[in-house]
């Protein structure tokens, strides 16, 4: 601009560079199938070339792509993507054409022999629970109450001395969030938890996913034609039950009368799933319900989520053109026989006419032996190829109820 206003010639340019003083800039490897597929545009390594040297970049040759030195004074170019970025500029962000985007993946397996935690969690909130997440951080004192007798792994540097050592249960959880909602005058609670449980094994931690939940207070809310009732071992039972009638496994369920030192004796129940044990279920103990002064009822249970979630794969059977007949039975058994036992020795022995039987009646009391207890079973027997007569009925009954003197020593109720 000078030249042009007042004339005259240009002196040679000279150029002092002091290397010394400069940053090294390191190459950048610029591949030329990278910048064609960010781009999605066809560029010949003519055009790339070109423009990075306009730009006063030095560039090598290798194997089809580039080392590229940035100038010194472009501090801004470090990484492969920026190079791409200068290419565009050059090239020009209008030429560079609307392609729609394509993505491909690869979809996880479906299965029908696991159903989902999601799915475990949707079927609890309809039952009208309510998810928790709690820290696996727990005070150790009542840890200790919880789980005694079991090495406990400590916090290197715990955050609090309230939350000092990792979790053995997902009960001490549960148990301080129904103390703070109680301390808060909400007194009804039906909460649940997925989470880990930490278990110290020979120097290392095992982790278990489980599935955790409490209930407390009354059954329903409150309603003027409707009695408060408390909730009890037994619903929260038949919660349970519902969630392996959901994934088909109901009829390998047991309740096993156990003991557990946080829960109430008498109202404890080891949960098994075909001969396997995989929790616990039962009442608070008194003692605890002290401890934390709860002044309500309060029902645990605890489940291993691996075989919790393990679902029967459903196999078709046709239903029956023939009609049922059903026979119910009296007998009396000693009070430690379970129902269970009672069932399982039920199906031994009626074969394969038997569809259902139905525990409708249990009595104790005026005269029958303290020793003793009635149960009433309601034998639903069909048969898939011909009409049952009553001869067939009696004949299953009678050898049902022989096999229940044998094997349990039952008798007939008259």
């Amino acid at each position: 601009m000078l030249l042009d206003i007042v004339g005259g010639e240009a002196g040679p340019l000279t150029e002092e560079i002091l290397s010394e003083h400069l940053p090294e800039r390191s190459e950048i490897t610029l591949r030329h199938e990278r910048l064609q597929s960010v781009l999605g545009l066809d560029v010949t390594s003519d055009k790339i070339e070109a423009a990075l040297q306009t730009l006063g970049m030095h560039i090598s040759s290798q194997e089809g792509d580039w080392l590229v030195t940035p100038p010194n004074f472009r501090f801004d170019l470090r990484i492969e993507e920026d190079l791409i970025e200068e290419v565009a500029r050059m090239i020009g962000y209008d030429n560079i054409p609307i392609t729609p985007e394509l993505s491909r993946g690869i979809l996880g397996m479906a299965t029908e022999e696991t159903v989902t935690e999601d799915r475990l969690a949707d079927l609890l909130a309809a039952r009208g629970y309510s998810e928790i997440i709690s820290y696996s951080f727990v005070d150790e004192e009542l840890e200790n109450i919880i789980n005694p007798g079991t090495e406990i792994v400590r916090l290197a540097n715990p955050i609090s001395n309230e939350l000092s050592v990792l979790r053995r249960s997902v009960w001490p959880g549960l148990l301080k969030t129904a103390s703070q909602n109680l301390s808060r005058q909400q007194s009804r609670m039906q909460l649940f938890e997925i989470g880990k449980q930490f278990l110290a094994d020979d120097g290392k931690v095992a982790e278990t996913l489980v599935l955790a939940g409490l209930v407390a207070g009354p059954k329903s809310p409150e309603q003027g034609d409707i009695p408060s009732e408390s909730s009890d071992f037994f619903d929260v039972k038949a919660d349970v039950e519902s969630i392996f009638q959901f994934t088909g496994k109901s009829s390998d369920l047991r309740f096993i009368a156990a003991e557990h030192p946080a829960l109430r004796p008498g109202q404890t129940a080891r949960v098994e799933l075909a001969g396997k044990g995989i929790g616990w279920l039962g009442s608070l103990h008194p003692v605890l319900e002290k401890q934390l002064e709860l002044r309500t009822n309060v029902v645990l249970f605890s489940l291993r989520l691996a075989d919790t979630l393990q679902s029967a794969i459903p196999a078709y059977q046709p239903y029956s053109k023939f009609p049922f007949v059903r026979r119910d039975l009296a007998i009396l058994v000693e009070e430690n026989i379970s129902v269970d036992q009672i069932v399982d020795c039920v199906r031994e022995n009626a074969g394969a006419m038997l569809q259902n039987v139905i525990i409708f009646d249990v009595y104790r009391g005026k005269g029958i032996d303290s020793r003793l207890k009635s149960i009433a079973l309601g034998l639903i027997l069909q048969d898939t190829s011909r009409t049952l007569t009553d001869v067939d009925a009696d004949e299953t009954v009678a050898s049902v109820a022989g096999h229940l003197g044998r094997a349990l020593g039952a008798t007939i109720r008259t």
